[in-house]
């Protein structure tokens, strides 16, 4: 099933816009991502609004590209984002920045440190760029859009899930001062009826083995 083209690069700003974010036809100034060609902007009352070449070549419009640009851009434009366990507010965005060897997809500063991001459209984040973050000890979180239609994001959708959605990241390194239970797959509830279990067999075991007194 072919997918109609809902993310464009506007050559004005030089950031990825969602087809309901533009003027009709070739007035939106938009590129193609896949192979650079123009777009016009189709928003009749017919179909569903989408970009198409204007050449009418065929090209599938380098979505997964457009939604890992915006995916980084939404994090650009924002100071907050929630990750499994904790809420984090952050400036000082780059946008690729070199780390070494690797370049995460985007880098932050939370109380003078810094968080990693990498943002999974298709592949999840390679085992060796995993044991990369977790040998340097740098924080990182891996945001999964990998199992969304990704032509049906609208722009606000796509936000949510970036910033909003906990369900989708998962923690490729965090210093071991535990990410809060969320992460762990326990509750404060589920931690102490397991001590209460725990202390009532001991409590059983201690009435079995030790002798009864003769009156």
């Amino acid at each position: 099933m072919s997918c109609q083209i809902s993310y464009a690069l506007n050559t004005t700003t030089n950031q990825v816009i969602h087809i309901s974010e533009t003027e009709k036809g070739l007035k939106c100034g938009c590129r193609c991502l896949e192979c650079d060609g123009i777009l016009e902007a189709v928003k009749g009352d017919l179909r569903d609004h989408h970009f198409r070449h204007a050449d009418n070549r065929k090209c599938g419009g380098g979505l997964e590209t457009a939604i890992h640009f915006r995916a980084k851009q939404i994090i650009a434009n924002n100071s907050v984002i929630e990750i499994p366990g904790r809420q984090l507010t952050y400036c000082n965005v780059r946008v690729e920045n070199k780390l070494n060897t690797k370049k995460p997809d985007a880098t932050v500063s939370v109380n003078g440190e810094d968080v990693h991001f990498e943002i999974r459209v298709t592949n999840a984040v390679k085992k060796e760029k995993r044991s990369f973050y977790c040998n340097g000890k740098h924080k990182c979180v891996e945001i999964n859009l990998s199992d969304k239609e990704l032509w049906q994001l609208g722009p606000e959708e796509l936000e949510r899930l970036v910033l909003g959605e906990t369900n989708n990241k998962g923690i490729i390194y965090w210093p071991q001062e535990r990410i809060e239970a969320v992460e762990q797959g326990e509750s404060l509830f589920e931690r102490l009826f397991g001590i209460a279990i725990l202390i009532f067999i001991v409590l059983f075991f201690f009435k079995l083995i030790l002798p009864r007194k003769r009156y």
